[in-house]
């Protein structure tokens, strides 16, 4: 298995997490993330790209809202609305607790985060046999 993100801290959190799981397989993480990768001048096949704000973004940004919302509609019209707020901050300490976040999980399957496009047919196999000149 061979994990990778942007920069590589989370996917090198998420390599030692798998290690435990990997059942023997072998468990590498990018060093530096994709970022590292095409710095140092390796080939990267570009795909079709989603949304241009990452699923975290698109998280902070929708509990930021509706907290606000909550907050303001809780101040000026029920006291009611101020379940909102507490149910985001519930969600959020979950998370922390955790280390997952359901409100990411089901941002990530929304139709705006899924790349478009038909898929190039490259395997991972034949990837790494083509940046190795095979």
């Amino acid at each position: 298995m061979v994990f990778h993100c942007k920069s590589g801290r989370r996917s090198a959190d998420a390599g030692s997490k798998a290690c435990g799981f990997s059942n023997g397989a072998a468990v590498y993480t990018l060093s530096g993330g994709i970022e590292g990768w095409k710095s140092a001048g390796l080939p990267t096949i570009a795909g079709a790209k989603g949304s241009s704000l990452s699923v975290l973004q698109q998280t902070q940004i929708t509990i930021g809202l509706a907290t606000l919302a909550g907050a303001l509609l809780g101040a000026f019209v029920s006291p009611w609305f101020l379940v909102v707020p507490a149910f985001f901050g519930a969600g959020l300490t979950m998370a922390g607790l955790t280390g997952t976040c359901g409100l990411a999980t089901v941002l990530a399957t929304m139709p705006w985060n899924k790349a478009h496009g038909a898929s190039c047919g490259v395997s991972c196999a034949s990837a790494a046999k083509q940046a190795a000149g095979a």
